[in-house]
């Protein structure tokens, strides 16, 4: 995994870091889209700067045979959503889908960092959205389509890393309320 944002911040005794990775090699051997999120948090006063508690959640986009591919969500190893990428108009209609039992296995424990994993999550799915519009016109799944799609990410990380930064704030200061 290639790291393309690291975001991180102090609040209290607390320092806390927001990751956005990239897995090239999915991307290079079978143009897979595979993103992790990871949120942590730890004491400042802390020399060894031990991980008090990580979070992290998967994104990618896996190949179907002829049709349109599947976007998949894992936390902690286990699958939340799978649901074929083509119908979904916006990243609000995913998160949706997340059952309410695997929030707390997604968001559990401080609620900052479930924000940032929130954030990290809903930025990088409704990229992959917007980028998947953009690619529509006249490509054909599955190859030539993801091609683009890749390439279209990595146009807008540095966008993406401005988006999660916004979103993260407003969650944190509105106490995961927005």
């Amino acid at each position: 995994m290639s790291r393309l944002i690291k975001l991180g911040f102090e609040r209290d005794e607390f320092g806390y870091e927001l990751e956005l990775n990239w897995d090239d090699e999915a991307f290079a051997e079978t143009a897979t889209i595979a993103f992790e999120i990871a949120a942590s948090r730890h004491y400042l006063n802390d020399a060894t700067a031990t991980k008090l508690e990580v979070l992290s959640v998967s994104v990618s986009i896996e190949p179907t045979k002829n049709e349109p591919p599947f976007l998949i969500i894992r936390a902690g190893g286990e699958e939340v959503v799978k649901v074929s990428l083509e119908p979904i108009l916006n990243e609000s209609q995913i998160l949706d889908m997340i059952p309410a039992s695997a929030y707390s296995l997604i968001f559990g424990g401080d609620p900052i960092t479930g924000c940032l994993i929130r954030s990290g999550l809903s930025t990088t799915i409704g990229q992959i959205i917007e980028c998947k519009n953009e690619t529509a016109g006249g490509l054909k799944w599955f190859r030539p389509r993801m091609s683009a799609i890749g390439h279209c990410l990595r146009e807008h990380v540095p966008a993406m890393g401005a988006r999660m930064a916004s979103r993260a704030l407003k969650c944190v200061f509105t106490f995961g309320i927005a």
